[in-house]
């Protein structure tokens, strides 16, 4: 009986991997950035005597410059029909029409002219937005430092999962947003976490911020199609995100947020500090996976017993109490409720209007939303606008408190008086000096059921 032999297949070697990656270095089909940040390093070697003998070693960290990355992800994306190609001939021949709603969707204004509303649509959809992160980590007793580069997913820029559904049937559904934001490597090297290390990498990010202004150019369809970036958030943890804005470490303002140190466990103050940066968590991620949430409910003890804790947290979302009650927000047996479910709209008629990390920043939105409670409050003792709490509270130039109640007309001081000498007469007759139920009445002066109810025990 003749033997036959079986061939098993057996993985490479290391050294076989090593003259494979050098083989693809050569021909430039495997590429691994420039080099940045260099530094000395003393380590120790074991002699062949078998002694300890310090060594002198270079170290290099390895980046991808920016505009290679901007580049070759617009190329991607255009492969993949990710992302909204519109030729500069279909801009010109689009319908006048269909560019202010294509607007409009994206949440902008359209200009006077036709031309400025045609450049306006072309240049938002042609501008992406950037997301930097960076980190440390230890690989190997070595601490290594790591940054990436992310698209920020747009409507304007990107299809949608179920346009591109329309636009390839061919193709299998995918998730757009993921592959969009998909994080590129940027910078990575060996490197402490210390500040004299980390800024050897600012010479080199500041050039490709320099740069960043510049447009990518590529071909597609036979046409020449430029893009332009704009950086819009950088994202990491505390330590990153102190050293990215130049926070101190420690001491009395130890965190982003502004908050002093001994505060840091007061939610009315956490409640009305600003905040001007945004932070992602595992929290925010694992909640997808949850049951979807039925609308926000502020409990009654809350909206009566904690009112200054309240109003710091209206003074955060004033934009939405200005359409007045009943639009985002309603009130039932003292329970606070707000319209912001699955299963309410996302937009309504009666405002706001939403602005987008596009054209808007958290500073900018901050300052807004000042304007606009400052209009709540005015509104608000002219008896123009309903809220759900009885008095405002608010502070001079000089820190002293003070309260803004609705203004009482005089049918209302007259309905008051007249109720005031009758309950005067009703407790004399029965023995009593009590006002019955006028605390109640009194304190708010706005034309509510207890105002109706005045008139009738008149």
């Amino acid at each position: 009986m003749r033997n036959k032999q079986h061939s098993l297949p057996t993985p490479r070697t290391g050294k076989a991997i090593k003259e494979d990656v050098k083989r693809k270095l050569r021909s430039g089909e495997l590429y691994i950035g420039v080099k940045i940040a260099e530094k000395t390093k003393i380590t120790t070697v074991i002699s062949p005597e078998g002694e300890l003998i310090p060594k002198t070693i270079q170290l290099f960290a390895r980046k991808m410059p920016l505009t290679y990355i901007r580049e070759q992800s617009l190329k991607d994306q255009l492969h993949q029909g990710l992302f909204k190609y519109t030729s500069d001939e279909e801009y010109d021949k689009m319908d006048l029409q269909l560019v202010k709603d294509k607007l409009f969707k994206l949440g902008l204004q359209s200009p006077e002219t036709a031309d400025q509303t045609r450049s306006l649509l072309k240049s938002t959809e042609r501008t992406r937005k950037l997301k930097i992160w960076h980190d440390h980590s230890d690989i190997l007793n070595h601490s290594y430092i790591c940054f990436t580069v992310s698209f920020l997913y747009d409507e304007a820029n990107f299809y949608t999962d179920q346009e591109f559904r329309l636009k390839h049937p061919d193709k299998k559904p995918i998730n757009v947003q993921a592959l969009v934001e998909r994080p590129k490597l940027y910078i990575f090297g060996q490197s402490g976490s210390s500040d004299e290390e980390q800024t050897l990498y600012t010479r080199t990010r500041l050039e490709d911020l320099q740069q960043i202004r510049l447009p990518t150019q590529v071909t597609h369809d036979d046409h020449n199609l430029t893009v332009f970036d704009d950086l819009r958030v950088f994202s990491g943890d505390g330590p990153a995100r102190q050293f990215e804005s130049g926070q101190q470490r420690g001491g009395n303002f130890s965190c982003l947020c502004g908050i002093p140190a001994v505060e840091h466990g007061n939610s009315q103050q956490a409640a009305k500090t600003d905040y001007f940066t945004m932070q992602e968590s595992v929290i925010q991620k694992q909640a997808h996976l949850l049951a979807p949430r039925p609308n926000s409910t502020i409990p009654a003890h809350i909206v009566t017993k904690q009112p200054t804790l309240l109003q710091a947290h209206l003074e955060r979302i004033p934009d939405f109490l200005l359409p007045g009650n009943n639009i985002w927000w309603h009130s039932t047996n003292n329970n606070l409720i707000f319209h912001d479910g699955p299963d309410e709209p996302c937009y309504r008629n009666q405002g706001p209007e939403m602005s987008h990390f596009r054209s808007s920043s958290l500073k900018d939105e901050n300052t807004k939303l000042k304007v606009i409670w400052q209009t709540i409050m005015t509104r608000f003792q002219e008896n123009q606008l309903i809220l759900p709490l009885r008095r405002l509270k608010t502070f001079d130039v000089y820190g002293n408190p003070s309260f803004v109640t609705v203004n009482k007309t005089e049918d209302d001081l007259e309905l008051l008086e007249k109720f005031r000498k009758k309950e005067e007469e009703r407790n004399k007759e029965n023995g009593s000096h009590k006002l019955f139920g006028f605390g109640k009445v009194c304190c708010d002066g706005r034309r509510s059921p207890q105002h109706h109810w005045l008139r009738q025990k008149l």
